[in-house]
């Protein structure tokens, strides 16, 4: 048994259902056109940082420390000397040279242990180092008997001592823990992937720490003492048993919390979302970035994210099994795999220097915060889950009124004023299920017109051949003055099992544009008034179009490459922005050649908004690791982060000065009928400068 780890593969993001995907609308305005493309923001600055390499002698390394002296302490297996050596803890220059093993005792009650290996050297702010002492009797047995200790070792003198002189709660070393920089105070975690959990080290005893998440690990405690950060998850899908193939968020809190402990759940911040197998996560030692490692939305590397802007910057392409940051905040030390030779049986390691002064140098600006006025919208107690602004001045809502007992998406659609008063039901379906030789049918994705109608989707889940279930699509508008229902197209949108995607039709109605299935291979068709044409890109999937108010400019998200065959790991690969003139259309061969790319970063765009004005746009989902809405400057790429957490698609105010949305809370589903609250958002400080 040894205590270096191993990543956990990522899990492919589970398939969404064709509930949970948000639509997409109309809208406008002029946008670069393919002879002056806008310069692109990516999703990290790829710093292919030079590796300065040191003489470390050769072996396999599974941890790495910098401490204060210039020293780094390694985690070292010695295959040389003995084929089943166990880690230990040794000393070498930063410049390389000669490992010197660190002469630690044991801690009196593991004097009788079968196996005993040192691990996961931690710098601590006054000097020492903190590590963990793992005790395994019985190794392999049912009965196997296994403890850590955690435990200093201070390099001016020596002395080695228990920091904490009890058993820690964690399982096969797995733990990890972080010191306040006096090093009095300590936090640790569990992180074994699953329902993982915080714990506060006091003197006598290790007290669980309720922060809100259903799993919490990797705690890091800022060097300005202010601030801890750790990774988790707030809401995680499947079973336990897959929990270890999630994803995991970035979170910190402040560390005075820890005096009022029932606090802190209220006190936690998300900052980045979808960090795949992270091994190492730490502060820079001025406590302005975050590193961590993985993959990130699926890209692999070693990456850091500015506390003072948000930025993410990649400074490493690949994986390591270890990395610390040097004292001075210049470089990072990083243990590196090996190639192993085909007769290698165990692969080994090495030291390396990463330079990341370029990268700190080039933080991008990637978006503003703005702290804009809201107004909660209050209605019906229930779901809601879309949510438009009519050019009357009142919203449509799609609602599941469960105050009443209705289920899930058979709420319909509701008119009601912008404060949440006079809600109304608009019918939406005349039709009973059976009628149409459905088991069930639902309205979905509404969309307002300029005319002032809902246009929507009316899904129909039928039974197709051999019992296969099957969804038939049909695009049709209802008016909120009348209640009057019409059919847009006289055919149906039936692309199989993944129809009835978000859609967009042009401002007078005539053309539009389809989009099928779900983060997997996607298509666009094109909605003529007679019959739909399949509308070739050349990406290999495109989502959410929106069409421009003025009838110019089509913008939609996208991604010109990916890894083969598709998988569902496409579901975690962040999108593209891209625009299209309109008038392809008429010339549907040339699209391909005038779509262009203006944007990335963006991981699940549930819809893209014109504002009236067509000058800006209003997009809902994670944008650069950050989840959200953000208003996009259409003409520049200006960036505006106006509102935290989850949201199905919001719409605009007739005016263009406010935004109407669906917030979602964090622990349930986007299909909850629980847990939605429409909010308003004033931006007219932003659209008006």
């Amino acid at each position: 048994m040894t205590m270096h780890r191993h990543r956990t593969p990522p899990l492919a993001a589970v398939l969404l259902s064709i509930f949970l995907v948000a639509a997409c609308s109309s809208g406008a305005t002029p946008t670069p056109t393919p002879s002056t493309p806008v310069a692109e923001p990516t999703a990290y600055a790829e710093h292919l940082l030079r590796d300065l390499p040191i003489n470390a002698r050769a072996g396999q390394y599974g941890d790495v420390a910098w401490l204060a002296d210039g020293q780094l302490v390694v985690s070292f297996v010695d295959r040389a000397a003995n084929a089943t050596a166990p880690s230990d803890l040794y000393r070498m220059p930063a410049a390389g040279g000669a490992l010197k093993p660190l002469s630690v005792p044991v801690h009196p009650k593991g004097a009788a242990c079968r196996v005993l290996q040192n691990g996961r050297p931690t710098p601590i702010n006054d000097g020492r180092l903190g590590f963990l002492q793992v005790c395994v009797n019985n190794p392999g047995a049912e009965n196997q008997d296994f403890r850590a200790h955690l435990m200093t070792w201070n390099p001016a003198t020596g002395a080695s001592a228990p920091a904490r002189d009890y058993p820690l709660p964690v399982e096969a070393g797995t733990g990890t823990f972080t010191f306040s920089p006096d090093g009095s105070r300590i936090v640790m975690a569990a992180d074994s992937g699953y329902s993982d959990q915080l714990y506060v080290l006091s003197d006598t005893e290790a007290t669980p720490l309720d922060v809100g998440l259903v799993r919490v690990g990797r705690p890091a405690w800022s060097p300005d003492g202010h601030t801890i950060a750790f990774l988790g998850n707030a809401f995680l899908p499947g079973t336990i048993d897959t929990w270890p193939l999630n994803s995991y968020d970035l979170y910190t809190m402040p560390a005075s919390c820890l005096d009022s402990p029932e606090t802190c759940h209220a006190q936690v911040t998300r900052h980045v979302t979808g960090i795949f197998g992270p091994l190492d996560f730490y502060w820079s030692p001025d406590s302005r970035w975050l590193a961590f490692d993985g993959l990130y939305h699926t890209n692999p590397g070693l990456y850091l994210r500015s506390m003072d802007t948000g930025a993410i910057t990649r400074v490493a392409d690949r994986l390591f099994n270890g990395f610390t940051w040097s004292p001075d905040g210049t470089q990072v030390a990083v243990i590196t795999p090996d190639e192993p030779a085909p007769e290698q049986a165990t692969p080994t390691s090495h030291v390396a220097m990463l330079d990341v002064t370029p990268a700190l140098r080039a933080e991008p600006p990637l978006f503003q915060t703005a702290d804009l006025p809201a107004s909660p919208v209050t209605g019906l107690q229930g779901a809601y889950f879309h949510v438009g602004w009519l050019p009357s001045g009142r919203l449509v809502a799609q609602f599941s009124d469960t105050l009443h007992g209705n289920a899930l998406f058979t709420g319909g659609f509701w008119l009601l004023d912008p404060d949440g008063s006079n809600m109304t039901r608009i019918p939406t379906v005349p039709e009973s299920p059976q009628q149409q030789g459905c088991l069930q049918t639902f309205a979905m994705w509404p969309n307002v017109l300029k005319d002032g109608r809902v246009s929507y989707v009316e899904l129909c889940r039928a039974s197709g051949p051999g019992g296969q279930e099957v969804f038939r699509s049909k695009l049709k508008a209802v008016n909120p003055r009348d209640n009057r229902v019409t059919q847009l197209r006289d055919y149906e949108l039936t692309f199989g099992p993944d129809a009835g995607a978000p859609y967009t039709l042009s401002p007078d109605g005539k053309d539009g544009l389809y989009a099928h299935a779900f983060g997997l291979p996607e298509t666009f068709a094109r909605l003529g008034e007679r019959s739909s044409q399949r509308l070739d890109l050349g990406l290999q999937r495109v989502a959410r179009p929106a069409w421009s108010p003025d009838g110019k400019t089509i913008v939609f998200a996208g991604n010109q490459s990916m890894q083969q065959p598709p998988s569902e790991q496409w579901l975690s690969i962040e999108y593209g922005l891209w625009t299209m003139p309109s008038d392809c259309l008429k010339s549907p061969d040339t699209c391909k050649e005038r779509a262009t790319k203006i944007d990335g970063g963006y991981l699940d765009p549930r819809a893209i908004r014109w504002s009236p004005d067509g000058k800006w746009a209003l997009i809902t989902g994670p944008y650069h690791g950050v989840n959200g809405v953000f208003l996009r400057n259409m003409g520049n790429g200006e960036m505006f982060h106006i509102a935290d957490g989850r949201h199905t698609p919001g719409w605009w105010s007739p005016d263009g000065n406010r935004v109407v949305m669906v917030r979602i809370e964090e622990t349930v589903s986007d299909v909850s009928t629980e847990g939605s609250s429409l909010t308003t958002l004033d931006v007219s400080s932003i659209v008006n400068r």
